[in-house]
């Protein structure tokens, strides 16, 4: 419990063990409560001699005006004919069958519990005017289905936001202090039972470890106490949103909620994470299974469609369709340049334009950048500087690359399609095949917080995959993959043999191959890596 400064007549927050009549029932309570700093609980002896207890939220009732509509007309009679406690007994609810469930579920109400001390236990229930804070929506995540609330740079704020929507004593927060000369607080909110505590030692270990006196922000920290610093891939989830935060703690998941910063940091986390928004919980279950795959395609077309473009063009012609590779030659004829000079100069430009759209307001920049869009591929086309497939193939992949809820992830995937781009522009769909192979042993060797992040499906678990895929059955699903892979490899050979398709399975062949090494090379690096660590 915090220490504050107290008012002058303010009793004292009680820490030793009670020895009253009292006492079990506020020990049953404050157990209940425990690591939870913003529980209140304070003696007073009051203006009769009787002896009360106040107990409450400081999140969800205002300490102040607890002290000056509850606390102080108990100290001393007040003006008139009545007394104090009179004229609080006026506005409680009185608890005739008092437990430790039931006053607790009334504390994380908001109300005022106070305890009195007579002939026989009293207790009262008390009621005062919510806190009133705002919470305006936030501007990178816009809502479409909930609550238009996002989190403030006020950390009390942020505290008193998660108690309104998760209305549980198993919320709990360990308050941890960061940096000598300039401390920064930084809170770890957990659901207790539904986090495992191995990995919450871990996460406080992490950030005490840290020695830090500049400020510090949340993509700061999350550099400094993810298990691997230079992966390209996010290991926390970055919101500012409530609803996505409490999904995170039902899912047993810690938040990392810093001082002065209006976002919050969860983990551990995994790949399937960040194709998840709070607004597919209100879908159907037959459409969340499918706008997530769809984020998924949308995340490999973003990486690898413009490197196959490039393999295709540059080395692989003969896969495109005579009909349609003449049109592409025509068009092709009056571009000065090769594709790689082609597509890099408007995916330079993309960037660029994105860069500058993010400088603006979130309407206002929406419209200047499709505008901008527009016109820039009219006039590269028009002056002959790409032709009309680069820009299309370009457009496709900027518009998938949007598709994925976080930025976070959709950095990551912009790396990657530079590296994608060069490696396909000097050893075509091999390159390709050898950037696909290297950034899923990647993948599948991180881990967030200790726990691996490709989960589910590496390593396999049926019931974590459901949350991803709700389909009715799992297991049904993976017998008609397993039936439909059998089904593909007893073909007959009169269908194998066009010359199109067998260079097709050879250049697979060869992906397969290579990609096998490569995981088990990489593989190999890894544990020599923990091992000398």
């Amino acid at each position: 419990m915090r220490e504050k400064n107290r008012p002058e007549h303010e009793p004292e927050k009680t820490k030793e063990p009670f020895s009253s009549p009292a006492t079990g029932i506020i020990n049953r309570i404050r157990s209940q409560f425990h690591d939870c700093p913003d529980f209140i609980l304070k003696k007073a002896i009051l203006s009769n001699g009787q002896t009360g207890y106040y107990l409450f939220l400081e999140t969800l009732a205002d300490p102040q005006e607890v002290n000056e509509k509850l606390i102080q007309p108990l100290l001393g009679p007040t003006p008139g004919s009545a007394t104090g406690l009179n004229q609080i007994r006026s506005i409680a609810t009185p608890i005739n069958d008092p437990d430790g469930d039931t006053i607790a579920n009334l504390i994380l109400s908001g109300a005022v519990i106070l305890i009195l001390e007579e002939g026989e236990k009293t207790i009262l229930s008390i009621r005062l005017r919510p806190i009133a804070k705002s919470f305006p929506e936030p501007e990178t995540e816009k809502i479409l289905h909930g609550p238009h609330e996002g989190f403030s740079a006020d950390l009390q704020k942020n505290l008193t936001l998660l108690r309104s929507k998760l209305v549980s004593n198993r919320l709990k927060f360990k308050c941890l202090k960061v940096g000598s000369l300039n401390p920064k607080k930084i809170v770890i909110a957990y659901c207790e039972g539904l986090a495992q505590p191995q990995l919450l030692e871990r996460l406080i270990t992490k950030i005490n470890g840290l020695k830090l006196d500049k400020p510090t922000g949340a993509g700061q920290l999350e550099t400094l106490i993810k298990d691997f610093p230079r992966s390209l891939f996010p290991q926390f989830q970055v919101t500012a949103r409530p609803d996505q935060a409490i999904n995170s703690l039902l899912g047993g998941k810690f938040l990392i909620l810093i001082e002065n910063t209006p976002v919050t940091l969860s983990a551990p986390v995994n790949f399937f994470t960040f194709f998840e928004k709070p607004d597919d919980l209100n879908y159907n279950w037959l459409f969340r299974p499918f706008i997530r795959l769809l984020r998924l395609i949308a995340a490999g077309l973003a990486v690898f469609l413009p490197a196959l473009y490039i393999a295709v063009i540059s080395f692989h012609l003969y896969i495109i369709p005579v009909n349609f590779l003449i049109p592409l030659a025509e068009s092709r004829t009056q571009v000065p340049f090769p594709p790689i000079i082609e597509i890099l100069f408007l995916e330079i430009i993309v960037e660029l334009l994105r860069e500058s759209v993010s400088r603006f307001a979130s309407h206002l920049g929406a419209s200047i950048g499709i505008v901008s869009g527009i016109l820039l591929g009219l006039a590269a086309i028009s002056t002959g500087m790409v032709s009309a497939v680069t820009v299309a193939v370009s457009m496709v992949t900027l518009i998938a690359s949007l598709t994925m809820p976080p930025y976070d992830l959709g950095l990551s995937v912009r790396i990657l399609k530079f590296i994608a781009l060069l490696l396909a522009s000097l050893f075509g769909v091999l390159g390709l095949i050898v950037t696909a192979s290297v950034t899923f042993a990647h993948l599948i060797t991180l881990e967030s917080l200790g726990q691996p992040y490709f989960q589910p499906l590496i390593p396999a678990a049926y019931d974590s995959l459901q949350r991803y895929f709700p389909i009715k059955n799992q297991k049904l699903v993976y017998g008609l993959y397993t039936g439909l892979t059998i089904l593909l490899s007893r073909l007959p050979k009169d269908l194998i043999q066009a010359v199109q398709l067998a260079q097709i399975v050879n250049l697979a062949g060869i992906g397969v191959f290579g990609f096998l090494i490569l995981c088990y090379l990489y593989s190999l690096i890894n544990q020599r890596g923990v091992k000398s660590k």
